[in-house]
């Protein structure tokens, strides 16, 4: 019971954290796989999470960019589609008209809202 409430939070924070994704699109291509989350003093191993419950973290939950300033949010099966914009270190994700800023760095892309942050690492 516990393992399934923390998805169904994990799921929601997600979903009000990302909504939108246009503009400058370097170095973004490809798939980007939710690795963790962290807020105050606790992290959350989102890979470990789903293994424990018999899922694969790389196809539960994951933005997919592509070359033309579209990308795509996958979630538990689901799938919502934006646009986004590179500025700098920084990617501006729209999707369903909601629009979230992303940290770059390196391989990885860090989404923050409400003092939690989400990671995602290029696969």
């Amino acid at each position: 019971m516990k393992k399934t409430l923390a998805i169904i939070l994990i799921l929601a924070i997600a979903v009000s954290m990302l909504a939108g994704c246009g503009g400058e699109k370097a170095n973004l291509t490809g798939k980007y796989v939710f690795t963790s989350m962290a807020g105050g003093d606790n992290e959350i191993d989102f890979g470990a999470l789903l293994g424990m419950l018999g899922m694969d973290a790389e196809d539960s939950m994951f933005l997919e960019f592509s070359s033309n300033g579209k990308c795509s949010m996958h979630m538990m099966g689901e799938v919502m589609e934006g646009t986004f914009i590179v500025s700098g270190k920084n990617v501006d994700i729209t999707i369903d008209g909601d629009t979230a800023t992303g940290a770059i760095s390196g391989n990885k892309i860090t989404l923050e809202q409400d003092g939690m942050k989400m990671v995602f690492e290029k696969k």
